[in-house]
């Protein structure tokens, strides 16, 4: 449709669009839930677990999973199910220190390549381009 048609329309009394309404989606929702509860792990780990991380409870050395230790235990009695939860604060405070590193270098980088110009940008560049070609061997360890 022109811009013509849309004026018509309007002139013959067609009823103007409405705001989309929001549609419920299963799936959507689930992934906000998992998402929410990866936080709530990650940030608050005693509401999700009683148990201490780091201590054994004495006779419950590898246990298989049931109602008190829902992923089991290891060989010093440690519920796995915790060590996951409290684990998740120290990935989510690693993979935030890299993400926050990784956008203050290249902002630094890209802004002085950009305010600076000419044999700074070109050696910039290039740098850059020399560590882009570094395969990452830590990814492909498993193939």
């Amino acid at each position: 449709m022109s811009l013509v048609d849309y004026a018509t329309a309007r002139q013959h009394g067609a009823p103007p669009r409405t705001q989309r309404s929001w549609q419920i989606q299963p799936g959507l929702w689930l992934a906000w839930a998992v998402m929410l509860l990866a936080l709530l792990a990650a940030f608050a780990p005693g509401l999700l677990t009683h148990y201490n991380p780091t201590q054994g409870v004495s006779g419950a050395q590898r246990l298989a999973p049931q109602a008190a230790y829902w992923l089991g235990t290891d060989q010093l009695g440690r519920d796995l199910f915790t060590r996951i939860v409290y684990g998740a604060s120290q990935s989510l405070a690693a993979a935030f220190a890299a993400v926050a590193m990784g956008l203050i270098g290249g902002t630094t980088l890209g802004v002085l390549a950009g305010a600076v110009g000419g044999r700074t940008e070109n050696t910039l560049m290039r740098l850059v381009d020399v560590l882009l070609s570094i395969p990452h061997y830590c990814c492909h360890l498993a193939y």
